[in-house]
């Protein structure tokens, strides 16, 4: 036999094979083929992700270069995850034009985005605090209100502001006086602002308080004094018809017997945290229609990024377990600043049930970017163009 009646003869076989193979296939899977009169044919969807569209956006100075590169990366980090911007805000009182030209391309960038924001702060305790949206203690409109409110709530993403005074009195490492309610510190429970904030527009209030006050910083319970005015602060919001985030506003420490203790060790073990944290949802029963949020700790600081990772999980678990079925704010670590949010977590890592989260992140615009705003715009204009240069930042948003 000659080498090319192998050839064809192995060809031949291994084709009777293959077709042997079909029809059996055919006969065994009938849904997969039609192979007869009245077989039911198997079709595939697949589903289409949503048309997206870069947005570009130019920046006209390092300060507005930088703000966007740091929103551009958390976007990228978050993923299909929500963002937060919890807190962001600038002086109304000196360089207002510059100012006021980085906050239109903040909230651009914001709303292409589609970022909850709430401003840096109002309260009447403040005096005349320039880091405010409207004059603090009035709500008054300042040279920066109307970029504010040019950029309000939509169906996609809400804004409100900070109505700070229930956290005053101690500072980020729990040092000061836990103090009287009305002396050092006050829950706003008759102020006028509640309803001043939603005459602006706004639909969210962020509210600190601390965790010392509202619950006995020994045993974890609910603080009867504290409770009692915060819950008539939340019947104000509700009849102005604001939504509350509330923000145990601690930076991951407490005092406790006049000593810091840091979140984790000491006084302040991780079961006391969860306790406190199940006690929040306990305590806001009935008020679901008025809390939107609750955060789990504001700028954890004092404790490691990745430690806070664990706490942070642990305490949305026991929102969880306490049947707190609404949204939860997660602070990234450190101050919570933009800058630093791809650098200490290398990627989201929280896990929830309701799958009703989002990470909360701070951004301030002086040179160092943790809201002191001690030298001018120019001045600190030159210390930012070392790294960076104006140029356009885009970002995705879906085509609709």
């Amino acid at each position: 036999m000659t080498q090319l009646h192998k050839v064809i003869i192995i060809a031949f076989s291994y084709a009777t094979l293959m077709l042997a193979g079909v029809f059996v296939a055919a006969f065994v899977h009938r849904d997969a083929f039609d192979v007869r009169e009245g077989a039911r044919v198997v079709e595939v969807n697949i589903t289409e992700g949503p048309q997206m569209e870069t947005v570009w956006i130019q920046a006209d100075d390092a300060h507005q270069q930088r703000m966007l590169e740091e929103l551009r990366e958390i976007v990228e980090w978050a993923g299909q995850n929500d963002l937060f911007i919890s807190e962001m805000g600038v002086p109304s009182n000196v360089d207002t034009l510059q100012y006021r030209s980085l906050l239109a391309k903040f909230f651009e960038a914001a709303n292409i985005a589609e970022m909850d924001v709430t401003s840096w702060a109002v309260g009447e305790s403040w005096g005349d605090y320039p880091i405010a949206p409207h004059v603090a203690t009035t709500l008054d409109d300042n040279a920066l209100s109307d970029i504010f409110t040019k950029n309000l709530t939509t169906s996609e993403y809400f804004r409100g502001v900070n109505l700070a005074g229930a956290e005053f009195g101690l500072n980020p490492d729990a040092r000061g006086d836990i103090g009287e309610i009305g002396g050092n510190h006050t829950y706003h429970q008759e102020s006028l602002l509640w309803q001043k904030i939603a005459d602006k527009g706004y639909t969210h209030v962020r509210y600190p308080f601390r965790l010392e006050r509202l619950f006995n910083p020994d045993t974890g319970e609910v603080e009867f004094a504290d409770s009692t005015v915060f819950l008539q602060a939340l019947e104000k919001a509700r009849a102005a018809g604001l939504k509350v985030i509330l923000d145990p506003h601690n930076y991951g420490a407490l005092q406790v017997d006049g000593r810091t203790h840091i979140l984790g060790r000491g006084a302040f073990q991780l079961e006391k945290y969860e306790k406190m944290m199940t006690n929040i949802a306990t305590l806001i029963v009935g008020y679901e229609d008025v809390v939107s949020m609750i955060g789990l700790m504001n700028e954890p600081k004092n404790v490691r990024p990745q430690t806070w990772e664990t706490y942070a999980q642990a305490g949305l678990d026991a929102l969880r377990s306490a049947g707190w079925k609404g949204q939860i704010e997660v602070p990234t670590g450190k101050w919570q600043g933009a800058k630093d949010v791809a650098k200490i977590h290398p990627k989201p890592w929280i896990i929830d049930p309701q799958d009703n989260f989002t990470y909360g992140v701070h951004q301030y615009y002086d040179s160092l970017e943790e809201g002191s705003y001690k030298e001018t715009y120019e001045n600190d204009e030159k210390e930012i163009r070392r790294k960076y240069e104006p140029s356009s930042v885009g970002f995705e948003r879906e085509v609709r």
